[in-house]
């Protein structure tokens, strides 16, 4: 097995599946009908259901109320929801029921509850488990529906409650709803719910791109030490020692955007003393000196008095990278786009086109608010939280840029700008910083720089000291840049001390100066 194409391979499928990509490509949904027997018949086609969706979830529910169980489709692409109606003309039979358990000790919502239903003449029993959750990642109706075909009597109904106790109902008909509640043995006629919102089926509308948007960011992510040239030339790297929040602005010289921001953020020069600007400009990019003669240019024109830098091709693409992260699914960076960093070099807020001076003044109480508020200050809408967000940290964010913008930048930000959370004691942080060493090690000797690899194998020895597979890669690297071979031999023989799996590893490093 050729394992650096299996890694390559691996890598992009997760970049793919970053941008918005279907897991399996172009593979329609299927329905399969049971005919009752020892087989199912692909009724795909017939049902309606074989949309070429990327389809997840999919939860039942009689949305409204005419005794037939509708379906809600969620998918990872568009449309990411679906709300699939059943209008089949209803000629059978069915019977639905709700639960309610009142033993101590069980649940109140009878979740694990067996409902056993025997209509008359069929000596076979229909089953139905009431369950938190069917499927992957759905959860349908708690209102236990049975379909009973043509039969219009039924026998029979029995519960088995969690706990173990099973009870028999009485009253039961069909074409009926019916409560169930534990040591009643007699069930109670009820309603049916009121039925869902009608919904009308539209084509889904051609939204147009945007040529300008802001979004603020839920949480505060470090932006990279970006290295530039300042308008005499001298090399510069982005520092962040003031509290005063700054400005980015990407532009070049012959955008008219970019002109038209320049024009803007110049006019509304006396309400933005409280914010530094750095327009850095993509010009020189192309080491054509002309280029940035341009800007330089320009700028002068405009009466521009912040300071103008220029970025060269890594700048550039460094600055791409930590966009693509961001939003993964968007069209590359645009120009003018600008960044709002707080005093620390943290990202507040992203302007795509020429940015609106007066809103801009407006978003700065984003800097100073509370970390635990950002979230509800970023979203649209109001509204509550059923529970609190998980945690999103500048060591997730290395992960999405290693997938979306390559090695070189994912460890550039990692060893600049996630520093303090390795110092941390959350383990989880550390795995994940541990994780990220040893793919960033296995990249660089994929790319022929062992130097880089073993850089990054003993960063993750750091992390995690009884780390197996960092000790492997350690020790290998040792061995295949032939230096200090003693301790290389520990490393290997500590690997296979912690995982003995790794003994026919540790054996090809010895005999062949590293395995691949």
């Amino acid at each position: 097995m050729d394992i650096t194409a299996y890694h390559a391979a691996v890598d992009h499928l997760e970049q793919m599946l970053s941008e918005g990509a279907g897991w399996s490509g172009k593979e329609r949904n299927v329905f399969f009908l049971n005919t009752q027997g020892e087989r199912f018949a692909d009724a795909s086609a017939v049902s309606g259901l074989d949309f070429p969706d990327d389809a997840r979830a999919c939860g039942k529910v009689d949305w409204d109320g005419d005794g037939d169980l509708d379906l809600w489709i969620v998918n990872r692409n568009g449309p990411q929801v679906r709300f699939m109606r059943n209008d089949a003309q209803r000629t059978n039979h069915f019977v639905e029921f709700d639960l309610a358990a009142t033993a101590p000790g069980t649940n109140i919502d009878a979740i694990g509850a067996r409902v056993e239903l025997y209509v008359v003449g069929d000596a076979r029993p229909m089953l139905r488990t009431l369950r938190a959750g069917e499927g992957f990642l759905s959860q349908g109706s708690k209102t236990v529906h049975f379909g009973l075909g043509a039969s219009a009597a039924i026998d029979r109904v029995s519960v088995r409650w969690p706990g173990g106790a099973t009870e028999r109902f009485e009253g039961v008909a069909a074409d009926g709803r019916f409560r169930l509640k534990q040591g009643s043995g007699r069930a109670t006629a009820i309603a049916a719910p009121p039925a869902g919102a009608p919904l009308a089926a539209k084509a889904l509308p051609n939204t147009k791109v945007s040529a300008q948007s802001r979004s603020i960011l839920s949480m505060r992510l470090p932006f990279p030490r970006l290295p530039y040239e300042d308008a005499s030339g001298k090399p510069r790297t982005l520092e962040f020692a003031t509290a005063k929040p700054l400005l980015i602005v990407v532009w070049t010289s012959w955008c008219c955007r970019c002109s038209e921001e320049l024009d803007a953020l110049v006019k509304a020069r006396s309400s933005l003393d409280s914010v530094r600007v750095l327009a850095l400009s993509l010009d020189e990019a192309d080491d054509n000196p002309a280029d940035k003669a341009a800007a330089l240019a320009l700028a002068k024109e405009k009466g521009f008095q912040w300071p103008v830098g220029f970025l060269d091709a890594g700048g550039v693409e460094r600055v791409r990278g930590f966009y693509s992260a961001l939003y993964p699914r968007h069209p590359p960076l645009p120009t003018p786009a600008s960044f709002l960093l707080d005093g620390s070099g943290r990202l507040v807020a992203f302007y795509k086109g020429a940015v609106d001076p007066q809103q801009l003044v407006a978003d700065l109480r984003f800097v100073t608010a509370p970390v635990e508020s950002l979230l509800d200050l970023s979203l649209p809408l109001g509204g509550r939280r059923y529970s609190s967000p998980a945690p999103y940290t500048a060591l997730d964010f290395a992960r999405q840029l290693l997938i979306v913008a390559g090695p070189k930048i994912a460890a550039e930000y990692l060893d600049d700008r996630c520093g303090e959370a390795l110092l941390t004691s959350n383990r989880d942080q550390i795995a994940i910083a541990h994780e990220l060493r040893l793919k960033l090690s296995r990249h660089a000797r994929e790319a022929g720089d062992l130097e880089g690899a073993l850089r990054q194998g003993e960063a993750a020895l750091k992390l995690f000291a009884d780390s197996p597979l960092a000790h492997l890669r350690v020790g290998e690297l040792l061995f295949a840049l032939q230096r200090d071979l003693p301790t290389a031999e520990q490393h290997l023989a500590r690997a296979v001390a912690l995982d003995p799996q790794l003994t026919a590893a540790a054996a090809a490093a010895r005999a062949t100066g590293g395995t691949k």
